[in-house]
């Protein structure tokens, strides 16, 4: 018979998730170590003690790695304002990915210090294997203060019910008479309007607060953690009960493993310490875990974070239920089925060991050459003449031969060998190569010996870049896509109201609450088809080709304005330029050009040439009639005159004959008028353009 439901209690919650993190804890701690010595061969450590006297120089192989291959990789996802592109999912949905795009990207590099995240994300993870950030949605409240004038009552009430209304001042005056004759009253309000808002932080995790299980697979996966330090104020300002957090225990100095410390120094630790006497600023340990609990007892699991606040044996101060962790994870060298692979400097480390070894013999052979040791007969010498090496200076002896010198040859050529080999297994391993670099010197010194390297100088360039090109394939399509997904997913669901931003030199209207957080996602890291120069001839050739087309009428739309301009600003994209508006305009957002005259179509140029017959003929009957109406014309005059001039003999009456003749024009241009309408009716059709 199934049992009912029964959600966990807090002890409950905090046993299983204090488990789980006692077992982060164990292997990250395993971790820590290892980033350490890393650490240790990047700064140049002295790991092995030398003899008094003897070499103990360092060579910096890590960080000569690690700083070469840093530019090259920023480059690649700093050197445009679209680090990733959204796809959409339909027809109708390309102009929401279009926005989401541009918005995310604005995010990344304007709300956020894009550029720096980037860096210590990427060196995080070249030098310890691991580099986390962190995305996570900061709810803020903007406060508006607004002096309103002649409320009435009902109106004063309305804005107490207000709950983000707080109204600091309401002074009565006196308003205009009402139905009784008497004066109303009215109030001037001043209120401070509180509106919810918020924004996407980024932010990357120092290696020793993030937590994770080795049963972790990816960044989404639970079984991860952030343990960090804050405020007591800051916890208070969060919402945690106030007495609830005065009992916790203050943070230690360091972390478990030594690793803040370790990183950074323990004097500038202890110059950053809090007076015990400023509570409010007393710093405290939470660790945020995110996992899968059923909590409620439903018997389906629940992504949740439990929030635990202090160091061993916390409090548990907080579940809620979230979508899942806010971690984006980046790893050089993947390790199949593990989310921690290998550094760079996993990679070298031996290497930097071997050659301050043998460079550290090559010098003390070199000192020995220069200054060779001396030998003595006991008693026979004065020491502490012998001893002092001022030029000129005398050594008194008891008989001849009674000092000499060991013969101390410098061996240093046989190193340099090593050394090359060492340096040629060190381009291999890293993809960081002197022609990479640009410091070959075959090839600097020209000659016939640049003649024989230049030819094999492409192909070694290519070899070489294949590692760096495959490390930052890796962080795009894990890191950086898990990032801009999160980003994403936050806007879509936080943010409640449009926000206007200024993209390309104009203000565009943002509005994610109706986007898809689900789009799909795909990097433009530009990798893939060679190095720069490659890039740039080979999108040269396509330019020549798209002219050639373009010349040629575009063969049926082949090649239209948009496909000539996308070739144009991917130029400029790998120019190293951002902004292709400053160069190019996108056709795609100007306005549609009117239609270019087409060539007719012959049926159509024959009716329209009968029409211009048509038309001749009708210009040249309106002219006849027009001759014939003159002459009609002339003919009535001349008859009204003789009419006139014969009742005015026979009968001695007199005739108005301007009257007459004035009614026979109003006739006739009536008639013409009419005619002329009937002529527009039969006029044909204009002229098809």
């Amino acid at each position: 018979m199934p049992t009912s439901p029964k959600p966990l209690s807090d002890d409950d919650i905090k046993a299983i998730c204090g488990k789980e993190i006692a077992a982060a804890e164990s292997h990250v701690g395993t971790l820590s170590s290892e980033r350490q010595k890393a650490l240790d061969y990047y700064n140049g450590k002295n790991l092995w003690a030398s003899k008094p006297g003897q070499s103990s120089v360092v060579t910096r192989e890590v960080l000569e790695v690690v700083e070469w291959l840093l530019p090259q990789i920023i480059k690649v996802f700093a050197s445009t304002d679209e680090i990733v592109r959204f796809e959409p999912q339909s027809a109708e949905d390309e102009q929401i990915a279009e926005q989401a795009t541009d918005f995310c990207n604005f995010i990344w590099t304007r709300d956020n210090p894009g550029f720096l995240t980037l860096h210590t994300w990427v060196k995080d993870a070249l030098i310890g294997g691991l580099g986390v950030v962190k995305i996570w949605w900061e709810a803020e409240t903007k406060y508006r203060t607004l002096d309103m004038g002649g409320l009435s009552e009902m109106q004063l009430a309305m804005l107490t019910q207000d709950p983000n209304a707080d109204i600091s001042a309401a002074e009565p005056v006196e308003g205009p008479p009402g139905q009784d004759g008497q004066p109303t009253v009215l109030y001037d309000v001043r209120l401070t309007y509180a509106e919810p808002d918020g924004r996407v932080c980024v932010e990357p995790v120092p290696p020793e607060e993030y937590l994770f299980l080795p049963s972790v697979k990816s960044d989404a996966d639970p079984g991860q953690g952030h343990r960090r330090r804050v405020t007591q104020s800051d916890l208070i300002e969060a919402g945690y009960d106030a007495g609830l957090v005065d009992d916790l225990p203050g943070a230690d100095e360091d972390d478990e493993w030594g690793e803040r410390s370790h990183r950074l120094h323990p004097s500038t630790l202890e110059d950053a310490n809090r007076d015990s006497r400023d509570r409010a600023s007393r710093l405290i340990e939470i660790t945020e875990w995110y996992s899968k609990i059923d909590v409620n007892g439903d018997g389906r699991t629940e992504f949740v974070k439990v929030t635990v606040g202090g160091t061993a044996n916390g409090k548990l101060l907080n579940v809620e239920e979230v979508d899942g962790a806010p971690f984006a994870v980046l790893s050089p060298i993947l390790m199949p089925h593990r989310l921690n692979g290998l550094s760079v400097a996993d990679l070298v480390k031996d290497l930097q060991e071997i050659k301050t070894s043998i460079t550290r013999q090559m010098l003390n052979s070199l000192y020995l050459a220069n200054k060779p040791r001396t030998w003595a007969v006991d008693g026979q010498v004065n020491l502490q003449e012998l001893l002092n090496s001022e030029a000129g200076g005398v050594v008194r002896v008891k008989a001849p031969g009674m000092v000499g010198e060991l013969n101390s040859q410098f061996v240093g050529q046989a190193a340099f060998p090593m050394l090359e080999y060492v340096d040629r297994v060190l381009e291999g391993r890293s993809g960081v190569s002197k022609l990479s670099q640009g410091i070959d010197a075959d090839v600097l010194k020209g000659g016939a010996a640049a003649a024989q390297t230049a030819t094999g100088v492409a192909a070694l360039q290519s070899a070489a870049q294949q590692r760096i090109e495959l490390i930052c394939r890796v962080f795009a399509e894990t890191g950086i896509k898990r990032a801009f997904s999160l980003i994403l997913q936050l806007v879509t669901r936080y943010q409640q109201q449009s926000r206007v931003v200024r993209l390309r030199n104009q203000w565009v209207e943002m509005d994610p609450r109706s986007w898809d957080s689900d789009m799909d996602l795909s990097t433009e890291v530009g990798l893939g088809t060679g190095n720069k120069t490659e890039q740039m001839a080979i999108l040269a050739q396509i330019q020549a080709t798209q002219e050639g087309i373009i010349q040629n009428g575009g063969y049926g739309g082949l090649v239209s304005p948009l496909e000539y301009y996308h070739t144009l600003a991917q130029l400029v994209k790998i120019a190293g330029l951002k902004n292709v508006d400053q160069y190019f305009r996108d056709p795609s957002q100007q306005p549609p050009q009117p239609p270019q005259n087409q060539q007719p179509d012959p049926n159509i140029m024959m009716i329209q040439v009968q029409a211009q017959v048509e038309q001749g003929k009708l210009e040249l009957e309106r002219e006849k009639m027009m001759r014939a109406d003159d002459r009609e014309r002339d003919k009535l005059d001349a008859e009204i005159s003789l009419k006139a001039a014969e009742l005015q003999a026979k009968y001695g009456a007199q005739v108005n004959i301007a009257a007459i003749r004035a009614a026979v024009d109003r006739d006739r241009e009536a008639m013409k008028q009419q005619g002329q309408i009937a002529q527009q009716r039969m006029q044909p059709p204009q002229q098809i353009q």
